[in-house]
């Protein structure tokens, strides 16, 4: 036991991570990383001593309450009952958990994230809510952020004509940094209300601010309450015994380098998409250098005495929930370490936040990494910014060679072969024969329910056949994400990316309050999708790109019934 940590089959390792820790405790690395001590991780501040504000957004988000408390207040639901977030990755993964657990039987407000540049998506929320009738939340820290810039443009424009030059500012609210570009949008167009974050906090570690407290409080969340149980937290971190957060990132750390670095995550039903949160909070803080942990989130667990030795088992239960009680209980009987974490209820989840982020910290240290930076996502945006500039001039696309395999279904090259099921089947070979590999389903589809109902039938089927960890990731949200990951770690991922002709024709406004448009969403999807494929191919990856030409839904079932 540590703190709110029961750990199982540990027995094993418990000497050595006995005298792990007494090491560290020795090297004073709780009251370092409280002391801001950018040693803890590397020799040079860059990126570090600016990313560790994080550490007081318990105390600090305080002050910030009566603001927050009273913006959510003072919105008239009645005749605004839709709110709208624009956001990727750290700007959005709070938000969307938040908005998805129902703290309240009614909530004041319809509350949605959007995270997609799929003009699928794009249209139904266009097409879905009443632009006269929609708060648009624009969430970005660098206020410069591709996709969340675009979406604001689009919907931006679509409220003006619905309203009035006027009228439109009044349906827009910015959280960014002091000085972004974003803040400037906010102040020229007149915007409802601006929230400026700590810009010492980093996009991943940004829960407990603005990014996660307003949507937190739109959504009927008592962020008192929510800071109390993250302040309880935080002082449990700076604890020399007993300190949940420095334990947990002991283990985290102890085991990757140990070999054991794909953590399996249950959740309790209530509180799903929590894993999402976690998923990039790890992921991105450790994949790179060549090394990384990938956290496999799943909803409940099929064989577990199908894992390789390179998993175990993490468990966060809520008082009266029993999802993952057999997961555990199976390994518990099976010899793989499992590790539960007990909640008392909702709102113990502000305890979680901190742990977690603490427990990253901690782990990077063990890793010798910066869990701060973030030196591979780039490459992907640069090569998509390339390609889009391209677009710009020439009207066109520089894209890959594919090769039509079957019928409706093209393979880019240099992968070819004579069927489907023969691609991936060669696909597949070379990744069961590498140890610690696993596979990653990058899908640019539009995230409609049969679309994800298939990629999880698909996701099972690999799991089934290769007995390896298969995760899913919707582009371009997961390059924000997992996507550091993917081009920092070890080079065990195997990606099989997934395309689709993209439609309606919805083009990205140059500017707020113009209607001409040099490209459209759909063209800058297919940029994304191109330039992490780039990324990924310069990086040595093995990468599958599939292209359903046709129709999706027949492309996946075909893509299934190849296994």
């Amino acid at each position: 036991m540590s703190g709110n940590l029961t750990l199982t089959n540990f027995e094993r390792f418990q000497a050595l991570i006995n005298s792990l820790t007494l090491k560290l405790k020795a090297e004073n690395i709780v009251k370092r990383i409280w002391a801001r001590d950018y040693t803890v991780w590397k020799n040079d501040p860059a990126e570090i001593s600016n990313r560790l504000g994080w550490l007081d957004s318990p105390e600090n988000m305080e002050s910030g309450i009566p603001e927050i408390s009273d913006f959510a207040d003072n919105i008239n639901y009645e005749k605004i009952p839709n709110v709208l977030l624009m956001g990727m990755g750290g700007s959005s993964l709070a938000a969307e958990f938040f908005g998805s657990v129902k703290i309240k039987d009614k909530s004041r407000f319809n509350f949605d994230v959007i995270d997609s540049t799929h003009p699928g998506v794009v249209k139904r929320y266009s097409d879905n809510l009443d632009p006269s009738q929609t708060l648009y939340i624009a969430s970005t820290k660098s206020g410069g952020t591709a996709e969340t810039i675009s979406l604001l443009k689009y919907f931006y424009n679509l409220v003006r004509d619905s309203v009035g030059k006027k009228r439109v500012g009044a349906h827009f609210v910015a959280i960014t940094d002091p000085g972004s570009g974003l803040e400037k949008i906010a102040r020229e167009n007149g915007f409802h209300k601006i929230f400026l974050n700590d810009p010492d906090i980093g996009g991943r570690f940004s829960a407990l601010s603005y990014f996660g407290l307003v949507p937190a409080a739109l959504n009927e969340w008592n962020i008192s309450s929510l800071l109390e149980r993250a302040r309880q937290m935080s002082e449990k971190c700076r604890r020399e015994d007993k300190n949940p957060g420095f334990f947990l990132g002991v283990l985290i750390g102890w085991l990757a380098v140990k070999g054991l670095n794909k953590p399996t995550i249950i959740l309790p039903e209530s509180s799903k998409l929590f894993g999402a949160w976690i998923e990039q909070l790890i992921a991105e803080s450790t994949g790179k250098d060549g090394k990384g942990v990938l956290p496999i989130v799943v909803g409940d667990i099929g064989d577990i005495c199908c894992y390789a030795d390179d998993r175990y088992l993490v468990l966060l239960k809520i008082a009266g929930d029993n999802t993952g009680d057999e997961a555990f209980e199976n390994a518990r009987k099976a010899g793989i370490p499992a590790i539960r974490i007990d909640l008392e209820d909702l709102y113990d989840f502000g305890e979680q936040f901190f742990m977690w982020e603490f427990a990253t910290a901690v782990a990077g240290h063990m890793l010798k990494i910066n869990p701060f930076n973030q030196p591979d996502v780039e490459s992907a945006k640069s090569a998509a910014a390339e390609m889009v500039n391209t677009y710009r001039s020439n009207g066109k696309l520089s894209k890959p060679e594919s090769i039509t395999i079957e019928e409706g279904i093209d393979l880019y090259k240099p992968f070819s072969g004579k069927s489907l099921k023969w691609a991936l089947e060669s696909f597949f070979k070379e990744a069961k024969n590498l140890r610690g590999s696993y596979i990653s389903i990058q899908a640019y589809l539009d995230p409609v329910q049969q679309i994800r109902q298939l990629l999880d039938e698909f996701k099972t089927e690999v799991e089934k056949k290769l007995k390896l960890p298969v995760t899913v990731g919707f582009g371009p949200r997961y390059l924000h994400s997992t996507g550091q990951l993917h081009k920092g770690d070890s080079g065990k991922g195997f990606f099989i990316q997934l395309m689709e002709d993209y439609e309606p024709e919805l083009l990205i406004p140059d500017d707020f309050g113009r209607p001409d448009g040099s490209i459209a969403f759909g063209a800058l999807i297919k940029a994304q999708c191109i330039g992490d494929r780039k990324g990924l191919l310069q990086a040595k990856r093995n990468v599958l790109s599939i292209r359903f030409n046709a129709d999706t839904i027949k492309g996946l079932e075909r893509l299934i019934s190849g296994l």
